[in-house]
Order: structure tokens, then C-alpha cells, then sequence
């Protein structure tokens, strides 16, 4: 088994997918792009971009905007909680 597969196998992507989505919670309104989420969670951008996927799909969370960034000279997505 690779090393790659056996550390994706050991991944618990659902207390990860919680703890992201908690994050939100307790910042209700307030906007993140993947890279603020990478800072403040201290995860790597792999599980980030999994994550706020999963959680985008499932409605949790939406697209804020878009806004460009110097950085990676790239239009980046905003990500917030789902207004309701």
C-alpha cells in the first residue's frame, strides 16, 4: 500500500469536516477564502479544499464572493456560512 493511500485510508474526513464547519459556525457572516482557512485551521491546502467542497455541496456553507488576490494573482473564491 502506498504511503499516500494509507495516509488518505487514516484521514477521518468527517471530525475534519466538523471541525471546518464549526469554525464557520462561530463566525457567522464572516467571509474566508481557502487560503484564510489554511491560516486559521493550520491545515494544509488538500484537506482544506476537500472540506470547504464537501461542505459547499452539501449547502453548509456558500460562495461570498470573488475577489482578486495579489498573492497568487488569481481571482479566489470567499467562502461563508449559508445565510438562512
Amino acid at each position: 500500500m502506498s504511503t499516500k493511500l494509507e495516509s488518505y485510508l487514516k484521514t477521518d474526513r468527517t471530525s475534519k469536516r466538523q471541525e471546518m464547519l464549526q469554525f464557520f459556525q462561530d463566525r457567522p457572516g464572516i467571509k474566508f477564502s481557502r487560503r484564510n482557512l489554511e491560516h486559521n485551521l493550520k491545515w494544509r491546502s488538500g484537506p482544506v479544499c476537500g472540506r470547504a467542497k464537501e461542505l459547499l455541496d452539501s449547502g453548509d456553507i456558500e460562495v461570498a464572493g470573488v475577489r482578486w488576490d495579489p498573492v497568487t494573482k488569481r481571482n479566489v473564491e470567499f467562502l461563508r456560512l449559508r445565510q438562512k
